[in-house]
Formats: C-alpha cells, sequence, structure tokens
C-alpha cells in the first residue's frame, strides 16, 4: 500500500500555496517577486525528494519480497 510521506505532503502543502499565491499575485494583492520565485524553487525540490524518497521506498520493498532477484 502506497502511503504519502512527509516529504511528499509538504510538497503538496507547497504546491498548494504557490498556486493560492499566484493567483493573489495575479489579480487582487501584488507579491514580491522574490516570494514567489522562492515558492517554486521549494515546489522544484520538494517534488524532486518526493520522487526519489517513493524510488528508493518502492525499491526496498521490491528488494525484501524478492521481486528484483
Amino acid at each position: 500500500m502506497a502511503a504519502p510521506s512527509l516529504i511528499s505532503k509538504l510538497n503538496t502543502l507547497v504546491q498548494i500555496l504557490l498556486v493560492i499565491l499566484v493567483v493573489c499575485d495575479a489579480g487582487p494583492w501584488p507579491l514580491p517577486d522574490l516570494l514567489i520565485e522562492g515558492l517554486i524553487w521549494g515546489a522544484l525540490a520538494t517534488t524532486v525528494l518526493s520522487g526519489l524518497d517513493y524510488v528508493v521506498v518502492w525499491y526496498r520493498r521490491a528488494r525484501m519480497r524478492g521481486w528484483l532477484d
């Protein structure tokens, strides 16, 4: 069973926050470019880390079950 990891949950939070703030920036509340750029890089980093985490976890599970022998 696939359960979300902590980094995956953080990634989801960062992505949702990024979307909300981009919409706010385009509409009623102009925000500093540095904030948006920081969230973009944060979303990129947590996406990559989350993906790597899932690869490592599922690789280990497959090895333990003998699927990769």
